[in-house]
């Protein structure tokens, strides 16, 4: 298949050379390339759903949160539906996450182009051989069900009914072993580390500042911790950091002795992990900064239970709350 793909690339390279050399207007050939490349990508998805007739095809929504509830899911289903699942990727680091979840036979990784094909092409029923993006935005059944929260939502979009019958990540020996060769550079006991994590791409950190981390660095300092930053900087104020692909990061975090974390996508997967020992806080605001605010609001009362007596805020925290994957010791904190 890779190698079946890379051919299509260089025949596109070809073509678009070609155009070049014989469009002179140059509209028309953004326009020419364009169409190229939707008809390689609608060529892709054709052979991948030809070679993988028997399988069920699901591409997922490219959030972490969104994306691990998914792969979670996927035991469940097909103990429901029986079969085989191929989960469809556009990166890298997220294929060595789903190659995590022993139910997903297979990952296939594929190129832009074929992943924004299937999002503008979009099949709205799942069937064995067809592509389905798992994406809340395209459940256009949600409002019939009006879920407490994302991982029902996902359960309904897929038509599981035990959703809480959830599928923990297992992580090959590759991934604990550089991990663990990492932990002997940071000179760090592990066991006695916590890992602070201030990022977010759904909610606008900003809203939590650096002071607000620091004091929490400080605070568990003073008890005797090691303290690690996740950060792609060398080091955080005087503290060092660690930033790995998520599949190591996730097993760096089930190591650590504490997770402290604003919330996020991230914090999903380690909720599907029931880890133990989180400490998360939800900003200010719970409007994502990823989507304009009348637009989540809109999609609130689409998909999901409103209770009535409860403000956007409050009622954002029961559909986001990692007590959605079942008991843990999990704190968290609206600031």
């Amino acid at each position: 298949m890779y190698k079946r793909l890379a051919e299509n690339k260089i025949i596109n390279k070809i073509l678009r050379q070609l155009v070049t050399i014989f469009v002179f207007n140059a509209s028309k050939r953004r326009t020419l390339r364009a169409q190229l490349l939707r008809i390689a990508a609608r060529k892709d998805i054709e052979n991948i759903q030809k070679k993988y007739s028997d399988y069920w095809i699901f591409s997922l929504f490219f959030p972490w949160g969104d994306f691990g509830i998914a792969c979670a899911l996927m035991k469940e289903f097909k103990n429901q539906y029986g079969g085989k699942v191929l989960v469809l990727v556009n990166d890298r680091n997220r294929k060595a996450v789903a190659e995590l979840f022993p139910s997903i036979d297979k990952v296939l990784f594929i190129n832009s182009e074929v992943y924004d094909y299937i999002f503008q092409n979009p099949n709205f029923k799942i069937e064995k051989g067809k592509y389905f993006e798992v994406n809340h935005w395209k459940f256009f059944d949600a409002p019939k069900y009006r879920s407490k929260n994302f991982l029902e939502l996902y359960a309904n979009m897929l038509g599981i009914n035990d959703f809480l019958n959830i599928e923990q990540p297992i992580f090959p020996k590759e991934i604990t072993e550089a991990v663990n060769e990492k932990i002997k550079k940071l000179q760090i006991d592990i066991n006695n580390t916590v890992f602070i994590s201030k990022e977010s791409n759904s909610f606008d950190c900003k809203l939590l500042d650096d002071n607000f981390w620091i004091s929490k660095a400080e605070e568990y300092e003073k008890d005797g911790c090691c303290i690690i930053f996740n950060s792609k900087k060398k080091k955080f104020k005087r503290y060092k950091t660690i930033f790995l692909p998520m599949a190591e990061q996730l097993y760096f975090c089930s190591l650590c002795k504490k997770v402290i974390a604003i919330r996020s996508g991230f914090n999903d997967l380690l909720g599907i992990m029931q880890l133990k020992n989180m400490e998360i806080y939800y900003p200010p605001s719970m409007f994502f900064k990823t989507v304009l605010p009348f637009v989540q609001m809109i999609e609130f009362k689409r998909a999901f239970y409103d209770e009535a007596d409860k403000t956007f805020d409050e009622n954002m925290y029961r559909i986001t709350s990692l007590k959605m994957f079942g008991k843990n010791s999990v704190k968290e904190k609206i600031l």
